[in-house]
């Protein structure tokens, strides 16, 4: 998703960093999974990764993530995010 950041499965993660990612992981499985919601693609890079907003339940994903503190913002106010401010309200 465009303009958060969360963690990401890796060898080398903390045992913390491990706990936040299944924790994020599990929170979206059970939120999202087999469920209807669109995706407003913002742009793709040369491998095929898709990067955009996941619109779920009539809101952006992102802010779920944000205001449970499973995911935190990426951008900064330069950035064309139309989603920016409001992300800065829902991040925990």
């Amino acid at each position: 998703m465009v303009g958060i950041k969360t963690f990401t499965k890796d060898k080398n993660n903390t045992d913390l960093h491990n706990m936040f990612y299944q924790k994020a992981l599990d929170y979206t499985m059970s939120a999202v999974l087999q469920r209807n919601g669109t995706c407003d693609v913002v742009n793709a890079d040369r491998i095929g990764n898709y990067f955009g907003h996941f619109i779920y339940d009539n809101k952006n994903f992102a802010f779920e993530l944000l205001s449970k503190g499973l995911a935190v913002v990426s951008e900064n106010e330069n950035n064309p995010n139309p989603y920016y401010h409001e992300m800065l309200k829902y991040e925990a």
